[in-house]
This record gives structure tokens, C-alpha cells and sequence, in this order.
């Protein structure tokens, strides 16, 4: 469903835009198990792009296999974590958090802390379709990748494990970062902070080897 080719990265040499919103999004499941799905987590921070739209950058991913209170304090202790650089750090604004599963008892358990939490109800629609749904912002090119210092041209280590889940889904093990994502750009996307663009990308241009494209300039920086 998305194509290596459609994320771009954001290049090592340029800073962190400055960040407009932060947002934390879980799939929750409460187990230790390794043999259970994992709660999956993505945090995306949005930015206007040289067009004026919000772009949106992933500042962290994981999938861990939790039990319930460490879950409850690892989204506590995530929503005190400041995102960007120097003066510019950016806490959460929203934390996002399935309602159906895990979801529904962690989120009452959180009323009482600092956390801002935003329900999200995946409804009838599956998670092929949750994807789906929003590809469309991701092929925009819209969607950025902080680009390896270690090894340029490629993306963080630590969102190595993100990429390969998003870019082979549904045919992964877990997907659990992915349904953390498309539920992320679904509720985004409804409550009108993303927008469109046409892309005169061709998707079927195998030339480049590389698995992401770089924007040509960093509007903060023109």
C-alpha cells in the first residue's frame, strides 16, 4: 500500500522545523507475551511546509509488548518529552488512543493525569481500509523521515523497524505501528489539519535505487 519511494527524508544537515503540533498515537494491547500483537506507538509532528499546509515529520515509533501499568506509565512519561531542538522543544498537544481493545480500559485510567487524550474509533473499517484511506497523504510526499547522520541517504536507526512494518504491511508479522499511524492521519485528516496536494510523482519509476526522496530545498532555510 505505500511505497518506499513515497517517504521523504529530512535531511541530516537542516534542524527540526519548528514544530506547530505534537501528537502521540497508540494501539493499545495490554500483554507480555511476545507471542501476542504488541502496542504499537507513533509520534508525528506537524510543520508548514513551503506551501503552507502542514506537513507532518515522525519523531519517534515503537512496538513494545507491555503490561498494563507499564503502558499506563510509558504514555504518561511520553506525553513530558519535548520534541525538536534547542529553544524550539515541543511538547504533545494530543494523545491519541483506540478506544476498542486495551483502549478502552486505559483510557478512563488516564482521566485523572495530564495526559489529553483524543478517542479514535476505527468503526467497520479494517485496518487495510484505515490505510488506504489515507495513502493518498503519504504519496503527496507530505510525510518526512529524519535522515541518518551515521548513514546518509537513509533514515534514523530508530525508525528503521517503522518503515519496513509500514512499507511491507499488510504482509508483516505485527502492524501495530501502522494502525497507530493511519488512525494518527485519519483523525488529523478529519478534523481538517491536512490537505491535499497534486503530485507529479512517478510511482512506477524504478531508476532510483534509493528507497526515499529528498526534498530539494527546506523551506525554513530559503
Amino acid at each position: 500500500i505505500i511505497k518506499k519511494s513515497w517517504l521523504r527524508l529530512w535531511s541530516k544537515d537542516e534542524p527540526i522545523p519548528r514544530l506547530k503540533y505534537v501528537f502521540t498515537s497508540y494501539d493499545p494491547a495490554f500483554t507480555e507475551k511476545t507471542e501476542n500483537d504488541p502496542t504499537g506507538c507513533v509520534v508525528l509532528g506537524l510543520f508548514e511546509d513551503m506551501d503552507g499546509e502542514l506537513s507532518a515529520i515522525v519523531l519517534d515509533a515503537w512496538s513494545e509488548h507491555l503490561a498494563y501499568p507499564d503502558l499506563k506509565m510509558q504514555i504518561i512519561s511520553d506525553w513530558e518529552v519535548g520534541y525538536g531542538e534547542g529553544e524550539k522543544l515541543k511538547k504533545p498537544d494530543l494523545a491519541i488512543i483506540e478506544v476498542k481493545g486495551g483502549g478502552n480500559a486505559l483510557i478512563p485510567d488516564l482521566r485523572d493525569t495530564k495526559v489529553q487524550i483524543a478517542r479514535f474509533n476505527p468503526g467497520r473499517a479494517d485496518k487495510l481500509e484505515r490505510l488506504h484511506s489515507v495513502s493518498w497523504f503519504v504519496k503527496d510526499g507530505k510525510l518526512y523521515l529524519p535522515e541518518s547522520r551515521k548513514n546518509p541517504g537513509e533514515v534514523v536507526s530508530y525508525l528503521e523497524k517503522f518503515v519496513e512494518e509500514l512499507t511491507n504491511f499488510p504482509l508483516v508479522k505485527h502492524d501495530d505501528m501502522v494502525d497507530a499511524l493511519s488512525q494518527a492521519l485519519i483523525l488529523l485528516n478529519k478534523e481538517g489539519f491536512l490537505e491535499g496536494v497534486t503530485t507529479n510523482r512517478d510511482d512506477d519509476d524504478d531508476d532510483d535505487q534509493r528507497y526515499y526522496s529528498k526534498p530539494s530545498t527546506n523551506p525554513y532555510m530559503m
